[in-house]
Parts: C-alpha cells; sequence; structure tokens
C-alpha cells in the first residue's frame, strides 16, 4: 500500500512538472509573438504623430476590435477552437508590423483592421489557455481550482509583459544604433558656430532634410512647457519639436521591424508545434458546468457526441454541417446578448473599461507626452522596459497575494497607488534637472498594468465559471472600448484633461468590484446554507 503511494506521489510529482513545463514554453512562444508588436505599438504615436496619424490608426483598430468581439469571435472560437484561433491572431500581428514599413494612411488604415482581429481573438484564446491548464493542473494538486487559475493566470501575465523588455531593448539598440544617418557620427567639419539637426517633413512619408541651425544658447536650452500634463499634440509645436519624436532616417524602422517579424514568427511557430488542441464548449444538455469539472472530461463527452453523430445518413452528414454553423451562430449571438445584460457584467463595464484607459494611456500617452517628449524617442524603449520589468513583478507578487488574501487587498493597493500618481502627473512641471521622474511615472503604469489585469481577467474567470469564452469576450471588447477612446481623443484633449477623466472612472470601477465582490460572497453563503439545508432534510 505504501509502495503504491510513494509511485502515484511521484507520478503526481512529474506530471505536474510536465505540465508547467509546456505550459511554460507556451508562454514564452506569447512573449515572442508580443515583443514585436507591442515595441511597435508603444512608438506608433510617436514614429507617425504628424496630424495625429498613429493614435488615429489605433483608435480605429480597437473601434473595430470591438466588433468582432461582438459578432465574430465567439463563433470564431466555438468553430475552430482556441489553437486555430490564436494562430490566425498572431500572423495578423505579424502582417501589422511588416505593414508599417509602408506609412502611408490607407495602408496602416488596412493593417489597423487586420490587427484588430488579431486583437479581438487572441485575449479570448489566451484566457482559457490558462484555466485549461489550471484545471488541468488541479488534478494532481492539493490546491483549489480557484488557485491554480490564479496562479497560472499571474504566471502567464508576469511573463507575457516581459515581451516589453525583449521587443524595447531591440527597439532602443537598433533606434539608437541609427540615431544619425547610417549609424554615423555627426559631422566634424562644420564652423565652430554652426551644428545640424536632421527633422523630419510633415509628411507621413516622413521624409528627410538637413537644416543648418546657429548654435546658440538658446538652440541648447530646451523648452518642455509642452510635455507631461500640458501635452495637447498642438500641430506647430509637433513640428517645432518632430526630432523628438521620429528617428533621423527611416532605415532604423525598416531594420526594426524586419527584427521585429522574424522574432514574432519564431513564437508563432512554438504555438503551431506545442498549443493543445481543446475547447471549452458549454454542456447543451445542462444550463451550466460544474466550475471544478475538468476541461478534458469536458473534451471526452463533446467528442462522445460527435461519434454518435457520425452514425448518420450520408445525407444528412452532408447538410448537418451547415445547420452546425447556423445554430452556432444564433446561439452565440443570443448569449452575448444575455451576457450583456448579466448584471455581475454590469458591474464588471467601469472596471474592464478603466483596464483599457489605464494601459492604452500607458502606450499611448506615457510614450510621447512624457518619454519622446522629454527624453527623445529612442529613449521609449528603456521607459517601457521599465514599465515592463515592474508589470512582470506586480503580476507574480499580485497572483500570490490574490491566492492567499483574496482580492480586496489588491484592489486597494491598486486604487490608492493610481490616485497618488495621477496627482504626481498633474503637478510635475517637466525638467532637465527633474526628468528622472519620467522613470519613476513608468514604474507606477507598469505595476498598474499588472495589477488591473490581474483583478479584471480574476474577476471575470470566478464570476462566469460556466461561460469562460463569453466572459473574455466581453472583456476584450470593453478593454477594447477603453483602448480606443484613449487613443481616439489622443489629439482632441490635453494629458491633463485626460486624467480628470480617468480619476472618476477608476473610483466607479473600484466600488463596482467592491459591490460584485460582496454580492458573490453572499451568493456563495446561501448555496452552502441551502445545500446544509437540503442535506438535514
Amino acid at each position: 500500500m505504501q509502495k503504491t503511494d510513494v509511485i502515484a506521489k511521484k507520478k503526481s510529482r512529474l506530471e505536474k512538472r510536465r505540465i508547467k513545463r509546456t505550459y511554460l514554453l507556451l508562454c514564452f512562444g506569447v512573449v515572442l509573438v508580443f515583443s514585436g508588436y507591442s515595441a511597435m505599438l508603444m512608438l506608433q504615436s510617436s514614429l507617425n504623430i504628424v496630424g495625429g496619424l498613429g493614435s488615429k490608426i489605433t483608435a480605429v483598430s480597437y473601434g473595430f476590435s470591438i466588433f468582432f468581439s461582438l459578432f465574430a469571435v465567439p463563433i470564431c472560437i466555438r468553430l475552430l477552437g482556441p489553437k486555430k484561433s490564436l494562430i490566425t491572431s498572431e500572423a495578423a500581428y505579424v502582417f501589422y508590423v511588416l505593414l508599417n514599413m509602408y506609412p502611408k494612411e490607407w495602408s496602416l488604415m488596412i493593417a489597423a483592421v487586420v490587427v484588430a482581429w488579431a486583437e479581438a481573438t487572441f485575449w479570448v484564446a489566451l484566457g482559457l489557455l490558462f484555466i485549461y491548464y489550471g484545471q488541468k493542473y488541479q488534478k494532481y494538486s492539493k490546491k483549489s481550482v480557484e488557485t491554480c487559475v490564479r496562479e497560472f493566470s499571474g504566471t502567464l501575465f508576469g511573463l507575457h509583459i516581459l515581451n516589453q523588455v525583449f521587443g524595447n531593448i531591440l527597439g532602443f539598440i537598433i533606434l539608437h544604433f541609427f540615431k544619425f544617418p547610417m549609424g554615423d557620427a555627426p559631422p566634424n567639419n562644420l564652423p565652430a558656430n554652426m551644428t545640424t539637426m536632421s527633422v523630419a517633413g510633415a509628411t507621413t512619408s516622413v521624409e528627410m532634410t538637413t537644416v543648418m541651425v546657429p548654435f546658440t544658447h538658446e538652440i541648447t536650452v530646451k523648452s518642455y512647457g509642452h510635455c507631461g500634463a500640458n501635452d495637447c499634440q498642438d500641430a506647430a509645436t509637433t513640428l517645432d519639436n518632430i526630432e523628438q519624436y521620429v528617428p533621423s532616417t527611416f532605415i532604423a524602422v525598416y531594420v526594426m521591424l524586419a527584427t521585429f517579424a522574424v522574432i514574432m514568427i519564431s513564437g508563432m511557430t512554438i504555438h503551431i508545434c506545442f498549443f493543445p488542441e481543446f475547447s471549452l464548449h458549454e454542456n447543451s444538455k445542462t444550463k451550466k458546468i460544474d466550475e471544478n469539472l475538468d476541461v478534458e472530461d469536458i473534451l471526452h463527452s463533446h467528442e462522445n457526441s460527435r461519434n454518435n453523430d457520425k452514425n448518420t445518413d450520408c445525407d444528412e452528414t452532408v447538410t448537418k454541417p451547415n445547420l452546425n454553423i447556423c445554430t452556432d451562430t444564433a446561439i452565440a449571438l443570443k448569449d452575448i446578448l444575455k451576457q450583456a445584460k448579466d448584471w455581475r457584467q454590469i458591474l464588471m463595464y467601469p472596471a474592464n473599461l478603466y483596464n483599457g484607459f489605464i494601459i492604452g494611456f500607458l502606450y499611448s500617452e506615457a510614450t510621447r507626452a512624457y518619454a519622446s517628449c522629454v527624453k527623445g524617442v529612442s529613449q521609449v524603449g528603456i521607459c517601457a522596459i521599465i514599465a515592463a520589468l515592474n508589470s512582470s513583478i506586480g503580476n507574480f507578487v499580485g497572483s500570490r497575494v490574490m491566492g492567499k488574501y483574496g482580492m480586496r487587498p489588491v484592489l486597494c493597493f491598486a486604487v490608492l497607488l493610481d490616485l497618488l500618481m495621477y496627482v504626481l502627473c498633474l503637478l510635475w512641471i517637466p525638467t532637465k534637472e527633474t526628468s528622472w521622474i519620467v522613470h519613476l511615472i513608468f514604474v507606477w503604469l507598469g505595476l498598474d498594468q499588472a495589477l488591473w489585469n490581474l483583478l479584471v481577467t480574476n474577476f471575470y474567470a470566478e464570476s462566469f465559471a460556466d461561460k469562460h469564452e463569453l466572459c473574455f469576450t466581453m472583456l476584450c471588447c470593453w478593454f477594447s472600448a477603453g483602448f480606443a477612446i484613449q487613443y481616439g481623443w489622443s489629439t482632441a484633449l490635453c494629458v491633463r484633461e485626460k486624467i480628470y477623466i480617468q480619476i472618476p472612472i477608476l473610483i466607479l470601477g473600484a466600488v463596482c468590484l467592491f459591490i460584485l465582490r460582496y454580492k458573490l460572497k453572499q451568493r456563495k453563503k446561501n448555496q452552502r446554507h441551502e445545500t446544509g439545508s437540503n442535506l438535514m432534510c
């Protein structure tokens, strides 16, 4: 008997290691895929700053992402499965990066629509992945399903954030190397009172010209009055300071984007080879799936139903796929409408919208108004790396704290941190001597990105244990809405005004999450009380 127990424990330990190894490999693939895309997205509002083109195409992208989230992704996930859906979205990310090599408005609009599909699909498939592995790991662990899912989500998002380190290191090296045309040092054979500045023209193709400017004290003293909270993207001010946002030669951009594409394809290859084929379809014969039911059991039951369906006439088999597609489409749309009216979804809307706002603020406003404006476009990568490292730490620590103490302390800390940093952003007057505060702002944004991602995804996973596909679809929809609004109003409002809008949304989102948490606890207590009463009867 003891020998059998030892063998069982050893087998369980080996299986847990195998699950973790496979999961970490898939997470590494995610890091590679997003290394190129996230670095390009962070530079988008700076590289295509003229006319606000970068912000405009990103707003269009996330606007279309809302449409895809509502009407296409649920059907795609159900018909193709998570693996094929993930691979198609990753191919779309690669296409987006490559199309930025030709930065015309029409080409970037095409890229925006394509990547909208990727953004709507990718996060749903990724959410299903950590739930699948969390449930699978729990079979060999003494921990609860909720704890395993939280830890696996923390691992995924913690490693995922590292893509910003990898991608932005490459971006920084390439842009810094090409700081001067072809990597050469600035010419040293000019008159003592003259220097050169390479500036970009006002066209989106960024044609480079060299302008001779007298080297005076006034030129060397840079004004930061238009940076930080005072950044309003005034066209004249942007052109006067264009060298802060655009590299001195577009060769740097070509090299950078080609490097990104190669790395992204490598990550895509890992997923093609190792991403598991699984499904999380609801059981059509029951109203709700037990949250402790293993995914493989669900798969097994669906496989049996498919095998039974095959024992039909040839004529029926020919027409059945079309009937299934129509039925799945109708059911998916009906379920989405039902989900949208669910009281739990309504309480999640403000927090999910704020999650899109704060990450959009990091990618759009912070990189342009703080990093590029104060330190120059070549330093955006360094600031993004600072944010990514802190975000990774925040994911690992936050997921463990949530697993041990619940979500309340993490939520309180996130709200307090945000309020303090908003005050700093509003009050800080940028100067050369205090430019280090830019790094502090990116530390905050990195932690914020981690904490709000964890809070929103875990609230969704626990609140909708029976409908993971639909809940993550709504998550992507409202996140995309926040992201699209952040980029959409980028050229219409000053940074200061955006912060004033985000503060009440933060407070509303936090209050709604506290209410949701209280209601869910009360619901569980009532269920336990009813179960105990039934047992006594």
